[in-house]
Formats: C-alpha cells, sequence, structure tokens
C-alpha cells in the first residue's frame, strides 16, 4: 500500500476529479484621479479588517488542519491543502463519515464544493484559514492551523480500498477507510518512525 502525501496534488486531483470545481470571476476597481486643486479625493470608506483578510494571498503550497465541532459522539477533523490556485479539502470522523471538497482560489478567497451539497469557503487570518463549511445538514465556523510535515493529509489506495488519514500538529491522526462496496471503518494505523510517515506494505 503506497502512502502519498496530499502535497503531490497532481496524485490527488485524479481521485476527487469527478467534483466539479466552482467557477469564480474577479472584480477590480481603479482608484479615481486627483482633483484640480492637487488633493486626491477619497477612494471610497476605509477598509475594514475583514477586508484585508480577505485580500491576503495564500501561500503558494500550504497545508491547515483543524477541527469542527462534535457530531455524535465523534469530532470532525478537517484538513486543507493548498497548491498554487487549486485547493482540497478532506473532513472525515475517524470512524463512518468522510467528505472530498475541491475547487480553486479566486481573489484571495476560497470556494470549494464536494458531493451531497457539501460546500466550504475560507480566507487566511494571519497563519490560520478561517470560513465556514457545510457537510449535509451542518454548518459551523472553523479555524484550521498551517501545519508542517509530517502533519498533513496522507492517502493509500489498493485493490479499490482507499484509506485517508490527517496527522494534526501535535501529531494525533484521525482517518476512514473505504472499502470497495463503499461502506466505511475506522482507519487503521498509519505507520510512523521519528516523526516519518513510513511505508505500511
Amino acid at each position: 500500500m503506497t502512502i502519498a502525501a496530499v502535497a503531490i496534488l497532481g496524485l490527488i486531483l485524479i481521485a476527487i476529479a469527478v467534483f466539479d470545481k466552482p467557477e469564480d470571476t474577479t472584480a477590480r476597481t481603479s482608484t479615481p484621479p486627483a482633483t484640480s486643486t492637487g488633493t486626491p479625493p477619497p477612494s471610497g470608506p476605509p477598509t475594514s479588517a475583514a477586508d484585508r483578510t480577505a485580500t491576503t494571498p495564500f501561500p503558494p503550497n500550504a497545508d491547515f488542519v483543524g477541527t469542527l465541532p462534535p457530531t455524535s459522539a465523534n469530532t470532525t477533523t478537517l484538513s486543507v491543502t493548498v497548491e498554487g490556485a487549486n485547493v482540497i479539502a478532506y473532513a472525515c470522523d475517524g470512524a463512518t463519515t468522510e467528505t472530498w471538497l475541491s475547487g480553486t482560489i479566486t481573489d484571495g478567497k476560497i470556494d470549494i464544493t464536494g458531493k451531497n451539497n457539501s460546500r466550504m469557503t475560507g480566507t487566511l487570518n494571519g497563519d490560520d484559514l478561517v470560513g465556514e463549511i457545510e457537510l449535509g445538514d451542518e454548518q459551523w465556523d472553523y479555524t484550521a492551523g498551517k501545519v508542517q510535515a509530517p502533519a498533513g493529509l496522507y492517502v493509500a489506495e489498493q485493490n479499490g480500498e482507499k484509506v485517508a488519514w490527517i496527522v494534526d500538529a501535535a501529531g494525533s491522526v484521525t482517518g476512514v477507510r473505504r472499502l470497495p462496496d463503499g461502506t466505511f471503518r475506522p482507519a487503521p494505523d498509519l505507520p510512523m518512525k521519528d516523526g516519518k510517515v513510513t511505508d505500511p506494505s
């Protein structure tokens, strides 16, 4: 079973290519010229903190991990991977539920979708990704912190079975295994040694 870090986005995009990506448009405004007195007119209302956050550029490559409020007895873990303008998000409860979302960044904002009307929006606030996520009938605000390897998302596929694990900044692992018949089970342990993921095959 081969482990692939989600940062290699080309491989992971193959697994979720069935999802539609949202179409986004970018609106631009120009600054009005100075008046004849030489004093430039106001360019609009003062920029709020929310406006500045919404236009903060994303780094070319980044991983974010956070948690969502508990559903039933389980807490849902969220992983978001950015590479260029492309975004993949994965949420799972470590037992029987998972959701994949994908899309792009436009004008400093994430707005991505997945199956069953799932949707996630987000902007940068410092090193944190903040926004809203809808999974089925549930909707939450979320905060996902930027993480460094070995934290992030890992995926393995073999014989029609797919396993995905999220490693958070503290090294805790949450994962789900999807069997060939479409049912779900908790993921097996993700082998790690000296802070690195090892190949379990």
